[in-house]
Parts: C-alpha cells; structure tokens; sequence
C-alpha cells in the first residue's frame, strides 16, 4: 500500500523528523480509518475531508508536546486544515499547518479564509509554517489575479514560499 512505501522511505531516510505534514489522506468524516496510520515514534492528527477527496494530517514525533487549534482548522468542501501549536522553551511556541485546497474548488472562498487564519495567528506573535497542496500554480501570478493574490497575502505576513 501507499502507507507501507511511505513508512518504507522514512526508514530509508534515516532522518528523525519532527513533524510530517500529509495531504491527501482520503480520510472523510462518513466512515473510519482504514489505513494504519501507525509510525513508531509518532503521534497521528488529521482533519478529515467532507468529501471522498483530500484530507489533511500530521504525524508528530512523540519528544515533542502540542495541542490542536481547533480554532484554525477547518474542513469545507472547498478545502481541509489542520493546525497544531507545540510547546517550546523557546522565546515563542511554534504554531504549524497544512493544508489542502481541492484543485477546482472556489480560490476566492479559500483566500478570505487563509487571510483570516494568518491574520489571527500574527497576533498572536507566534512562529509559524504551513505546508500543503494549495493547488495553485505559482508561475502565474502574474497572469492569473487570485495566484497574485495568494503570494501576495503570505508576503504580507512574511512567509516566503517554498517548492518541493
């Protein structure tokens, strides 16, 4: 199965992760897990979809100590996330989120929502990162208003993205 290739290659990469962010888990709310979600070391979290497609979660390394955000996750039928914030002895604790926007989903609805969600979480003075399948192609922002959008909002707030 997929999970079984995906434990496989953690073991192969020989590197202790402290959080893994997931998306696609094609958990929904209508029916129970099915997959193992077992990783020694970890603890699982996810955040369902409402529909038969995406699904968010994170695996989080059993050394460290979090709660969820309730308050930020959400599952529509446009898109799922989920956050969490882990305890540090840092200066601030670390608030982490991923996120999955469903390829032809309303961008629009999902923009006013991720504002709303940064906007909070940078009052809060908190460090953060998000991760996820936004299903928005970055090479377009110049052509494309609501990809203009998106890349503008996270500089707005000092997240600089990412591609991997």
């Amino acid at each position: 199965s997929n999970f079984d290739n995906f434990t496989q290659m953690l073991t192969e990469l020989n590197h202790n992760f402290s959080v893994i962010g997931l998306t696609e888990t094609k958990y929904v709310t209508s029916r129970p897990h099915f997959l193992n979600n077992n990783i020694p070391g970890y603890k699982f979290d996810s955040q369902p979809s409402l529909s038969n497609a995406g699904g968010v979660g994170f695996f989080v390394s059993d050394n460290l100590s979090y709660s969820l955000r309730n308050d930020l996750s959400q599952a529509t039928l446009d898109y799922e996330s989920l956050w969490i914030e882990i305890q540090s002895d840092l200066h601030h604790n670390l608030i982490c989120g991923v996120i999955y926007r469903h390829p032809k989903s309303n961008i629009e609805a999902f923009l006013n929502s991720l504002n709303d969600v940064l906007d909070k979480v940078n009052r809060e003075n908190k460090y953060c990162v998000i991760m996820g399948d936004f299903n928005i192609n970055l090479l377009n922002s110049e052509s494309h208003p609501a990809t203009d959008e998106f890349l503008s909002n996270l500089g707005t707030y000092f997240f600089n993205p990412h591609m991997y």
